[in-house]
């Protein structure tokens, strides 16, 4: 899961600078629905309490809502934040949603990728191509073309997989398990990871190998500690490195206010750290303040990501000062730094809490940076 966190990050540049390609336009209210008869064009970027897609979009729809219903057409990809997300109707492109409860009734062209705490597929459903999930319960009822795959604590299968299903359902929960029902058809392997082995009803309906791999209880391994220390050494400086090329003098700054605030750095990063997500959970529930909220959203979780990475470059900065009598390479003290940081983290029991000290120092600087710039 580490090594999926750490990848995820080095995806997480590409994410935020994804290109619009089509014509788009932008709705924010308490509800919206598009009716029947109408055909949206281009792509639909919607934020309201309760969204009804009834018509049809001729693009995506990228959508945050309490509510999402598509008994409509999408023709092109669903990308949403959403507590319930139900879709009756297509979706040509792909799915990727993070959502409590997710119900797919309808069809969706290709893949779906999914963050949901339940997720259903009905026997009506279609899925063009891929499954991947990641969450507690699934229910798996319909046709998914290609293949099964992700984490969940317990899956059920009763519908057709067209190639292979591979589960992760290592959890701390009691009942977990994997059941396969007697409707149940898998045109591939079956591979999973549990406490106990699936139940499954109809053996001859898997068309491939069984693997199934008891779940182990989890004890220090020092080579996954150094793989999963390479991860995060890899995505921090690939970061680092671009934002160093791009905002030299940012981190010439930054480094600047730690050290004239060691202590007022940290308690500024420590009240951004709680109060933002107070200040931004409660603008989603004014009309007005949905799209500044999401906007808010995607800065607080970005600084959040990237806070470390400048008190690592002041540390680095002064570590290499300090062996070295001439003044040290920004991107070897950026490196330096960040090792430092990736091994002290690694320490049990004190290392979360090093981290955690390292994201205050950041944030607090990024918030002292960015008043300096409001204030001129």
């Amino acid at each position: 899961m580490k090594k999926l966190f750490w990848g995820l990050l080095l995806a997480l540049p590409l994410l935020l600078v994804a290109p619009a390609t089509h014509a788009f336009s932008v709705e924010a209210r308490d509800n919206y629905q598009l009716p029947t008869a109408e055909i949206h064009d281009g792509n639909l970027y919607a934020a309201a309490g309760i969204i009804n897609i009834d018509g049809e979009i001729d693009g995506d729809l990228i959508a945050a809502a309490q509510t999402l219903t598509v008994d409509g057409k999408i023709d092109g990809d669903l990308i949403a934040a959403t507590q319930n997300l139900t879709i009756n109707g297509e979706v040509t492109g792909s799915v990727r949603v993070v959502t409590e409860v997710a119900n797919i009734n309808g069809l969706v062209g290709r893949n779906v990728n999914a963050l949901a705490s339940t997720i259903s597929l009905s026997p009506k459903s279609e899925i063009g191509s891929d499954f991947l999930v990641f969450g507690a319960w699934g229910n798996f009822n319909g046709l998914v073309n290609d293949s099964l795959y992700g984490s969940l604590a317990q899956a059920t299968i009763n519908g057709k997989v067209g190639r292979d299903v591979s589960l992760n359902l290592e959890s701390d929960y009691e009942n977990s398990n994997l059941f396969i029902g007697p409707d149940a058809v898998i045109g591939g392997n079956l591979n999973y990871t549990a406490r106990k082995e699936a139940s499954i009803e109809n053996p001859e309906a898997i068309y491939g190998n069984t693997n199934y791999r008891l779940q182990e209880d989890k004890k220090p391994n020092w080579g996954n500690r150094v793989m999963e220390g390479f991860f995060q050494l890899a995505a921090l400086t690939l970061i680092g490195v671009i934002l160093l090329t791009l905002r030299k003098k940012s981190f010439v700054r930054l480094s600047a206010t730690m050290e004239k605030k060691p202590w007022q750095t940290p308690l500024i990063g420590l009240l951004v750290l709680i109060g933002a997500p107070i200040i931004i959970f409660f603008l989603f529930f004014t009309v007005i303040g949905i799209p500044l909220a999401l906007i808010l959203l995607a800065l607080y979780l970005v600084l959040v990501v990237i806070a470390a990475i400048y008190p690592a470059y002041h540390l680095g900065l002064m570590l290499g000062n300090g062996l070295n009598k001439k003044a040290v390479n920004p991107f070897l003290a950026l490196i330096l730094g960040l090792l430092v940081l990736v091994i002290l983290s690694s320490i049990p029991w004190v290392g979360g809490f090093i981290a955690f000290v390292f994201v205050l120092f950041g944030l607090g600087a990024l918030s002292l940076e960015i008043k300096e710039n409001l204030n001129h």
